[in-house]
């Protein structure tokens, strides 16, 4: 498809430079977004500064976004548009922040060499030379700094993607692959793996072998357990928590499908079960509050009317196969606040892995 047609996963996506701050309210395309970046972000031109030095200045373009800027902006996404993740909401918005990144630093250059090589910014500027290269200079670093980094997320993130994540059960792994490529940026769909649960002693002693064996190929591993058997998660905190890094160790306090918002279980099982045929929303709400889980709510209600004998272990494989599509619906349920929680733990190690270790991914850049 192509990436100027396309709408790309903006909608909700925060950017914010020198105070100005903007929302995408709703997914745009790539010339929309290009607008937007005009109309929040591009400064306009300065008929006292601009006509000194700007090749491009004519004077009819005063008040008007500054015409080098949109230039650099819109050739910097024109040659590196087709690497985006267009899909994943993280990915974009790491890319739109080093378009701005770009632009601030482009700006804040081009100022700094109108001070130091123009006689005109040499007589305008003649009384504050020292804390003008001082803040400028200041400036120009820090612009460099984030379009690095932010650059360095975008451009490497297929590199990045160096996190395994083991899960308990075949339904836990299948809804993390199907979210995996909407939410998550880190986890690869084959570095997820199910340990098994029903038997905690072979799936303590397989998870302990697959945590050195991840350790071994100095990969990051996030271990996520259901914490209803006590019994098991003593063990495993025990024998796992220690060998992993902190924060990587995680535990659902009840069945991963009670972590999910009922308005989109509700939608999945309409597509699994028919469930509008069976019992309304508010029903299905009720009798969730009365049973106090998923999988008793649902042998209630295989009890009801045109029910029909409901299989749980069917149910429950196909809402981790199909859940993914509705829960943009709930921003603040517990699973999404889970991996919001991993994302933010993963982004800040790669962030110390690019300054720390420069040649542990492939940088265009000599840092």
């Amino acid at each position: 498809m192509d990436k100027n047609k396309e709408a790309w996963q903006t909608k909700d996506v925060i950017l914010t430079r020198n105070h100005q701050l903007f929302i995408f309210k709703e997914n745009y395309t790539l010339e929309e977004i290009k607008e937007k970046i005009i109309e929040n972000f591009i400064p306009l031109c300065d008929d006292r500064e601009c006509q000194q030095v700007c090749y491009l200045y004519k004077r009819d373009f005063e008040g008007n976004p500054c015409m080098l800027a949109k230039r650099v902006m819109k050739n910097y996404i024109n040659i590196t548009a087709n690497f985006v993740k267009t899909e994943n909401k993280y990915h974009v918005e790491k890319y739109l922040l080093s378009v701005l990144s770009l632009i601030e630093l482009f700006l804040i250059n081009e100022r700094l060499k109108t001070h130091l090589t123009t006689d005109w910014g040499l007589w305008y500027w003649k009384a504050y030379h020292l804390s003008t290269v001082n803040y400028s200079s200041f400036a120009l670093l820090n612009s460099l700094n984030e379009f690095i980094q932010n650059f360095n997320i975008f451009f490497n993130i297929n590199e990045q993607k160096k996190y395994y994540l083991l899960v308990e059960g075949k339904t836990d792994k299948n809804l993390f692959e199907k979210v995996s490529s909407k939410y998550e940026v880190y986890f690869d769909q084959d570095k997820i793996i199910s340990i098994g649960g029903e038997d905690s002693v072979k799936a303590l002693r397989r998870l302990k072998f697959l945590v050195q064996d991840i350790k071994d190929q100095k990969k990051g591993i996030f271990v996520i357990v259901d914490g209803l058997n006590k019994e098991k998660i003593k063990k495993y905190k025990e024998q796992i928590e220690p060998i992993i890094s902190r924060g990587h160790f995680k535990v659902w306090e009840k069945e991963i499908e009670d972590s999910l918002p009922l308005n989109s279980l509700y939608e999945t099982l309409k597509e699994i079960i028919k469930i509008q045929n069976i019992c309304d929303f508010k029903i299905f709400e009720k009798t969730y509050k009365d049973q106090g889980t998923f999988k008793k709510t649902i042998r209630k209600i295989s009890s009801f009317k045109n029910a029909d004998g409901l299989d749980y272990e069917r149910i429950k494989k196909g809402i981790s196969m199909q859940i993914e599509k509705y829960l943009d619906k709930d921003k603040n349920c517990e699973f999404k606040k889970m991996v919001k929680d991993i994302y933010k733990i993963q982004e800040e190690e790669i962030k110390n892995d690019i300054f720390l270790d420069p040649k542990s991914i492939k940088n265009p850049f000599q840092i």
